[in-house]
C-alpha cells in the first residue's frame, strides 16, 4: 500500500469511509476526510477516531490493506 493510494481514497469525491488494516491486524476506520492528515514528505499519516476520541499515527509501510466502505456495507 502506498501513501498515494491512501491519499487518493481520502480525497475522492464523494468521500466514502474506509478502513486501513495494519500488518499487526489493527483496523483503523477513517470516517471523514478531515479525520486523516498527511505530513508532506513523510510516510506517517495521522488518523482521528471520533468514536474512540483517539489520534493514531500510522506508518504507511505498516498498512497491509484498505477497505472502502460503500453505503451497503457501512
Amino acid at each position: 500500500m502506498t501513501i498515494e493510494q491512501i491519499r487518493d481514497v481520502a480525497r475522492a469525491l464523494p468521500f466514502q469511509p474506509f478502513e486501513l488494516e495494519t500488518t499487526g491486524g489493527q483496523r483503523i476506520r477513517v470516517e471523514h476526510p478531515d479525520y486523516i492528515f498527511f505530513v508532506p514528505g513523510s510516510l506517517t499519516i495521522t488518523v482521528y477516531s471520533k468514536a474512540q476520541d483517539v489520534v493514531r499515527l500510522v506508518n504507511v509501510n505498516h498498512v497491509a490493506s484498505m477497505e472502502i466502505k460503500t453505503p451497503a456495507n457501512t
